[in-house]
C-alpha cells in the first residue's frame, strides 16, 4: 500500500525537544560565555493507510517493510501504527520493529495510521511515500509442483509430465529443478482477491525430514485474473431479448413501445419541418440566382447596344 496522506509538523515544543548534551553545554559556555543552549526540535510525520478487504475473516498483520527488524540502527524514532475501522474504532496497534499478533478483520474499509519521528524535517519527507504490507494468509496453501525440465513447469506439465519423484544425491551433485506456478484453476485456485501487485511467498522443502534446514523462499507476483466468459445461455438469452421499442410477436409492444412510438413519430415531424425549410431555402437561392443572371444579362445587352451605337458613329 502506498500512503493517501502524509503529514509533517513539528511536535510539543515542551515535550518533544531534545536537552543538548554536557559537551555542547560546555562549548558553548567557553564559546560566547552563554551557560544554556536550546535544544532540539524533534519533528513528527503521520502517515495514513486505507484498505478495504471483501472476505469475511482476513487475519491481517501489518509491517513497514523497509524500517522492519531494526532497533538501534533505524534511522527514525517512535515508529509506531495504529488500525482503525471506518468508525475510527482502534483494532490493532504495535511497532514498525517487529510484527504483531494478527488482527481479526471481517469485510470492510480499514485505515492505518503510522507516526514516524525525527529531529530533521528532510529525512522525514524523504519517507512520504513509504510502502505499507499487509501480510494476510492463504485460505489454503497453493501447490507448486516441482519438475526437471523448464518447459514442462512452463506448461503446466502440458502432455501428462510427471513431478520430480524423490531420490538420493550422492555428494557434490547436483540436479536442475524447476517450479511451476501456482494454477488458477481447481480447487486450490488463487483467491479472487488476490490482484496485481500482490505478492505469495512460500517455501521449496528440499528434504521433508528436515523442512528447517532445507527449505528454500520462494516468490510468485501473479497476473491478473483472466477475464471470464459469458455462459451460452445468457448469450442466447440476451440474442433473444428484444430490443427497446421493437414489436414483440403478435402485434404486443415491449416495455415503453408508447414512448418509443411517441419519438418516433415527433422525429419524423421534425424531419418533414426540416425538409420543407430546405426545400424554401432551395426556392429563394435559385431565385436569386435567376435574378444575378438577368442582371448580369441586361448590362451585357446595354454594353453590346452602346459598342453598336459607336460603331455606326464613326
Amino acid at each position: 500500500l502506498r500512503p493517501a496522506s502524509a503529514v509533517v509538523a513539528a511536535a510539543s515544543a515542551e515535550l518533544d525537544v531534545l536537552p543538548p548534551s554536557d559537551a555542547e553545554m560546555r562549548a558553548a559556555a567557553a564559546a560566547g560565555g552563554v551557560a544554556s543552549v536550546e535544544g532540539t526540535q524533534v519533528h513528527e510525520m503521520r502517515l495514513k493507510y486505507a484498505f478495504e478487504l471483501t472476505e469475511k475473516e482476513t487475519s491481517v498483520v501489518p509491517r513497514l517493510q523497509s524500517l522492519h527488524d531494526q532497533l538501534y540502527d533505524s534511522p527514525l524514532d517512535s515508529m509506531l501504527w495504529r488500525l482503525q475501522d471506518a468508525n475510527g474504532a482502534t483494532l490493532q496497534y504495535g511497532g514498525a520493529m517487529h510484527d504483531a499478533r494478527p488482527a481479526k478483520l471481517g469485510k470492510g474499509s480499514y485505515v492505518i495510521d503510522v507516526l514516524l519521528r525525527h529531529p530533521e524535517v528532510g529525512l522525514l519527507s524523504s519517507l512520504t511515500d513509504l510502502p505499507l504490507l499487509l501480510h494476510m494468509p492463504l485460505p489454503k496453501p497453493l501447490g507448486c509442483p516441482v519438475y526437471g525440465a523448464r518447459h514442462t513447469a512452463s506448461s503446466r506439465a502440458h502432455g501428462g509430465a510427471e513431478p520430480v519423484s524423490a531420490g538420493w544425491l550422492t555428494k557434490g551433485a547436483h540436479k536442475d529443478l524447476y517450479v511451476s506456478p501456482p494454477s488458477r484453476e481447481g480447487g486450490v485456485a488463487v483467491p479472487e482477491w488476490v490482484a496485481p501487485g500482490d505478492v505469495l511467498v512460500g517455501e521449496l522443502r528440499l528434504d521433508v525430514t528436515s523442512p528447517t534446514v532445507s527449505a528454500l523462499p520462494l516468490v510468485f507476483e501473479p497476473p491478473s485474473h483472466p477475464t471470464k466468459a459469458k455462459e451460452k445461455d445468457e448469450e442466447e438469452d440476451d440474442e433473444a431479448a428484444p430490443k427497446d421499442g421493437a414489436p414483440l410477436a403478435g402485434g404486443a409492444a415491449a416495455a415503453g413501445g408508447e414512448a418509443v412510438v411517441e419519438t418516433v413519430t415527433a422525429t419524423e415531424a421534425e424531419a418533414k419541418e426540416a425538409e420543407a425549410r430546405e426545400a424554401a431555402a432551395a426556392v429563394r437561392d435559385e431565385e436569386a440566382l435567376s435574378k444575378k443572371l438577368l442582371e448580369g444579362s441586361l448590362a451585357h445587352l446595354g454594353s453590346l447596344r452602346a459598342a453598336s451605337a459607336s460603331r455606326s458613329r464613326y
